[in-house]
């Protein structure tokens, strides 16, 4: 049992690092520092490297590199080292500010290997790419697969978003992989990344905003997934959108969920059915009050008093009271074709609009209208002949009288 922040960075291994921490240390110890400490050492990533101990060759791969702290702190996690060692590194060249910056990161680090059954001093996991892996390593399981790889921007919303969604996702009992949680220090994420989507994940799901379509790497690896999309010819991309933005072409033809509130389909049960799951608990289709997408504009295209307003409810009234022919025979039938016109558009609109591919349960759709119509025209045709007939019989008495009269 960990007791102290202390014991809790000896027993774990520098490897265990996430990418967020990296960031921070490679910000922080890459600017180089003129002054030196009190006992003349330098005071950024070169001082590290004095007490990695590193060969020749290694540390001419760390100047090489632009980003010098990550490099290092790859290579240096190969050799059986812990955070705690990092700490005391930062200790001797007098970099207590880093230390300050860093600590709550670097325990939530900790915390997190351990949860993920991670021992302290991991040993050789050079094939490891996530936390899992080196798991498995360590018990010489066979490396295993996820369920779903989550892809975002370093938007706040977007991340947001996305812990959001991983979370209901693990609720529900599917394995999921998050890059910025669960790749480890001395993997390339560029290359990590890729590995996983072509050999180790059964979907990619990317949440598109326009600050994911600013990132090379993004765009990058959405590319790669619709690659091993049509060469495995499987629907391995599941594009979601969080705003109206410019998407890829290859994206843009593509079924794509709407994160929006919608009477007519919940954005979760229908994500969580492409999962194969059908009855998710109810608290997992709710909206997050501090994430509300908004209301959906579909609704407001027709107003609650409109003809298609029943339709849309499920009543099971007729669709449109001007179908109903009354008992005086005074039934408008130009108003239903009308009626029906207006309603085809309608459906038209709330098919674009709602971004649900397929028919809409409960709204007529375009064939349904037209046989409707046709109908329509049918009666008013077959009643405008019936009047001639009878007119012509009128006709035809009247004159029959008037030529009785005439023969008196």
């Amino acid at each position: 049992m960990v007791t102290s922040s202390t014991e809790l960075f000896a027993q774990s291994s520098l490897q265990i690092l996430r990418p967020g921490s990296l960031e921070i240390l490679s910000s922080m110890l890459n600017p180089r520092k003129r002054l030196l400490t009190d006992d003349g050492h330098l005071r950024d990533y070169r001082g590290i490297t004095e007490f990695a101990h590193l060969e020749p060759a290694q540390c001419l791969r760390i100047e090489s590199n632009p980003d010098h702290m990550r490099e290092l702190v790859k290579i240096w996690c190969h050799r059986n080292v812990t955070v705690h060692d990092l700490i005391n590194a930062l200790m001797r060249i007098e970099r207590f500010d880093v230390y300050d910056d860093t600590k709550d990161h670097l325990i939530k680090d900790c915390e997190y290997a351990l949860e993920c059954g991670v021992q302290d001093r991991v040993g050789d996991t050079r094939n490891a790419l996530t936390l899992h892996d080196i798991r498995a390593i360590q018990k010489r399981e066979k490396l295993g697969t996820y369920d779903a790889m989550i892809l975002h921007s370093d938007h706040e919303f977007d991340q947001e978003f996305s812990f959001h969604l991983v979370e209901r996702m693990e609720t529900l009992g599917l394995k999921v992989f998050l890059p910025c949680r669960d790749m480890v220090v001395g993997t390339i994420e560029h290359s990590a990344s890729s590995e996983i989507i072509e050999k180790r994940c059964h979907k990619v799901v990317a949440i598109f905003s326009k600050p994911f379509l600013e990132s090379q790497q993004n765009v990058f690896l959405v590319d790669l997934a619709q690659y091993v999309n049509i060469r495995k010819k499987s629907s391995l991309l599941i594009p979601i959108t969080l705003e109206q933005c410019d998407l890829p072409t290859t994206v843009a033809q593509l079924f794509k969920l709407k994160y929006e509130k919608s009477r007519i389909a919940n954005f979760y049960q229908r994500f969580y059915s492409i999962f194969g799951i059908k009855d998710a608990p109810p608290e997992l289709l709710e909206y997050p009050d501090h994430m509300n997408p908004g209301s959906n504009q579909v609704h407001s295209l027709i107003s609650p008093n409109e003809a298609i307003n029943p339709i849309l409810a499920g009543s099971s009234a007729p669709r449109d009271r001007s179908l109903q022919s009354s008992a005086s025979g005074f039934t408008n039938l130009n108003s239903v074709s009308t009626t029906y016109t207006e309603l085809n558009t309608r459906a038209s609109q709330l098919s674009i609009e709602s971004n649900i591919s397929g028919r809409l349960p409960g709204v007529p759709q375009g064939d349904e209208i037209d046989q409707d119509a046709a109908r329509a025209n049918s009666k008013s045709s077959s009643k405008s002949k019936s009047g001639g007939f009878f007119d012509k019989l009128f006709n035809k008495a009247k004159k029959t009288k008037a030529y009785e009269a005439v023969q008196e």
